[in-house]
């Protein structure tokens, strides 16, 4: 990929001295709750606008202005059903720039839900605190584990779905047959310690699903069994690594009111920001988890048909997840999805190629991962498409 046009996403703010406060407005698309394999929605989205502060008032006038033009009977953009129009579609191009001409620029996360069930069955059968035949080196070896659940996520969907329901009810047994039915699978493949260490699990599965129920038990609407929680910390990580790159002060996250995960939510952010400094921890592919925010500074839920910012960031993730729903069916995202994306989709692999913060992280597949990328005009050796200037 020739990352040149791309670059214009930091062109805006390389060098440049940074506002000391940014807000982050954000929503989600693709929630299924504990519902991990559901293949209507294949992919989970959270993401929105980086907004600084002198630039609030005329980023949220595009705001309104997008609002009064698409929704001008309503009080409220719906990003996904104003999608599913021409004139929607149409309009995702100029959106984008606005925002970008504006101030704003996007930051996201993606998920491949299937990817993320293989994980789970590492989490679960895997543990060393469970499984006598597992190890604390291998369980911390991220790279390791990433690799099996590759290896996971390409199986057929029926052992990942058996896996979900079993794990979504936390039954003992169910959990036992689908671990055996996997021991089975890697010792005809011939790997025999995969093999024995997924069939030794069955004895710690009560223990480990009593810890399930436990922990879940602490927060409504089964939060810790979803994607949404886990995955909005990563989120908040992600700002938190970017604001400290930027060298800002501090960062407010502004989400759209969620009534099943409000509470969860708001749990989450107190434990990390009130956590005791420690060691920041980084990924294999260079990326800070924190385990301590010393940027994000708040974190509001609020109703999306009082903020019009809140409604751009809607816009911005029902674009983002119909491409990421196309690309896990297999299928090439449409051209207006192309054109209009083609700068924040590449935004998530730029830092490879040049020194600048991370502004959106896939989780998924190497498979997933490489159709992201490889349907892009730029990938295609094609002229590169409009996006955040």
């Amino acid at each position: 990929m020739d990352p040149q046009p791309s670059l214009a996403l930091w062109r805006n703010l390389d060098g440049k001295e940074q506002d000391p406060h940014l807000v982050v407005y954000c929503d989600e698309s693709g929630n299924s709750g504990p519902n991990l394999l559901d293949f209507a929605q294949p992919v989970y989205v959270l993401g929105g606008w980086v907004v600084p502060a002198s630039h609030a008032a005329s980023v949220e006038q595009v705001a309104q202005n997008t609002v009064a033009e698409l929704a001008p009977a309503s009080t409220e953009l719906h990003g996904a059903r104003l999608l599913r129009t021409r004139r929607g579609q149409a309009a995702l191009e100029g959106f984008m720039l606005n925002m970008g001409k504006a101030g704003a620029w996007p930051v996201y996360e993606i998920v491949e839900k299937r990817y993320w069930i293989a994980g789970k069955i590492v989490e679960t059968f895997l543990d060393p605190s469970w499984n006598t035949s597992s190890s604390w080196e291998f369980y911390n070896d991220i790279e390791r584990k990433q690799g099996l659940a590759n290896d996971l996520s390409q199986l057929p969907d029926d052992y990942l779905h058996e896996f979900a329901l079993a794990y979504r009810s936390l039954d003992p047994d169910r959990l036992e047959r689908c671990a055996k039915r996997l021991s089975t699978l890697y010792a005809l493949k011939g790997e025999r310690g995969l093999a024995k260490a997924l069939d030794d699990c069955s004895d710690g599965l009560p223990q480990i699903t009593a810890a399930e129920r436990q922990a879940n038990s602490r927060l409504p609407s089964n939060a810790l069994a979803s994607v949404n929680l886990p995955v909005l910390v990563s989120f908040l990580s992600l700002v938190e690594d970017m604001a400290r790159d930027l060298h800002v002060g501090t960062v407010r996250i502004v989400h759209d009111e969620s009534k099943e995960f409000a509470q969860a939510y708001q749990w989450a952010f107190a434990l990390y920001q009130n956590a005791k400094p420690g060691v920041d921890l980084y990924l294999p592919n260079g990326r800070l988890f924190a385990f301590r925010f010393e940027k994000v500074s708040a974190f509001d839920m609020v109703k999306s048909h009082e903020c019009p910012l809140v409604q751009a960031a809607d816009f911005l993730v029902a674009g983002l997840y119909a491409y990421a729903r196309s690309v896990a069916r297999g299928e090439t995202p449409a051209e207006w999805l192309l054109r209009s994306l083609e700068l924040v989709v590449a935004s998530a692999i730029l830092p490879a190629y040049a020194p600048m913060p991370t502004f959106g992280h896939l989780m998924g597949s190497p498979t997933f991962l490489v159709n992201m990328f490889r349907h892009l005009p730029s990938f295609r050796g094609g002229s590169s498409g409009a996006g955040v200037p």
